[in-house]
């Protein structure tokens, strides 16, 4: 692969087949991993390039929030195989936080479509974060302002599905980042914000 031209065509062909693929993600990271060097890096871009898209996503544009939701998987499974450059903590400071924190964090709201995106990414490397923050006083740091950030999020999102997947994350991380587990809490959660919207509501009429 010394053609740069080359490279990157391989690379983008990857990176089209791991979103438009997802049961495959992690078989996809793991080719990306082995090869390594430029044709890694070059994939690394793509999820990049991927993100920026997905925050613009609309609504409606169901083939192309998949897709953006998908490649926040490729990439957390690339942080995992440690493809990507940097440290730990940058990739959290640099991708993962501007997804939940955009601009000035105290006046704007993250989309529903950034904040689905930082649950996909999170889900996957939520395990490892957890790991390293044990013994890494920056990760820590960020990792705690994130959460703070998701709890808050979970009661005041305008939107009802962000809000169920904001709680999925937390109840995932209460149980230790083990999927099996917080999966059976899924549809307590859903019920739950279904009430607190049916009660808020029922405050409103009766204003």
């Amino acid at each position: 692969m010394q053609d740069p031209s080359s490279t990157h065509a391989l690379a983008l062909m990857l990176h089209t087949k791991s979103v438009d693929e997802r049961p495959w993600v992690p078989s996809y990271a793991r080719l990306c991993c082995d090869i390594g060097g430029v044709f890694a890096q070059a994939v690394v871009s793509e999820c990049h390039a991927e993100t920026v898209r997905g925050g613009a996503r609309l609504e409606g544009d169901t083939k192309g929030r998949q897709r953006a939701l998908t490649n926040m998987v490729l990439w957390g499974h690339l942080y995992l195989k440690n493809v990507l450059l940097g440290s730990d903590a940058s990739f959290l400071s640099t991708v993962v936080c501007p997804l939940l924190l955009p601009g000035d964090a105290a006046t704007t709201q993250p989309s529903a479509m950034s904040v689905e995106m930082f649950c996909e990414v999170v889900t996957v490397i939520g395990h490892k974060v957890e790991a390293e923050a044990s013994h890494d006083e920056q990760q820590a740091a960020i990792l705690s302002h994130l959460f703070q950030t998701v709890s808050a999020l979970a009661l005041c999102h305008p939107s009802f599905r962000v809000r169920c997947k904001l709680l999925n994350l937390m109840e995932l991380r209460e149980k230790g980042w083990r999927l099996a587990e917080a999966s059976s809490s899924t549809s307590q959660n859903f019920i739950g914000v279904i009430m607190e919207d049916t009660e808020r509501l029922s405050r409103s009429l009766r204003k």
